[in-house]
């Protein structure tokens, strides 16, 4: 954007993590990303709570993972997994 963007008690910014992130932690996602349902990525922003995958599972049900990416499984019922 090449709006300067304005802080205040609704808009912060978001740090990089501090940390690799660990296989099976369990987290709060949100994003654009893609599920193995999807063939590209979300018009919605998607909100889930879950845990993190390995790289190696990721590759089997998403088609392309870049080493910058990670994906993980939903806790929830609906059984999607989300990346990026």
């Amino acid at each position: 954007t090449t709006e300067v963007i304005v802080y205040s008690k609704k808009v912060a910014k978001i740090l990089p993590a501090s940390s690799e992130m660990v296989e099976g932690t369990e987290c709060s996602f949100s994003g654009w990303g893609i599920t193995e349902r999807s063939t590209g990525p979300s018009n919605n922003l998607i909100y889930k709570n879950g845990k993190t995958l390995d790289s190696d599972t990721c590759k089997v049900w998403l088609s392309e993972m870049h080493d910058y990416e990670f994906c993980f499984e939903s806790l929830e019922k609906d059984g999607l997994t989300i990346d990026k």
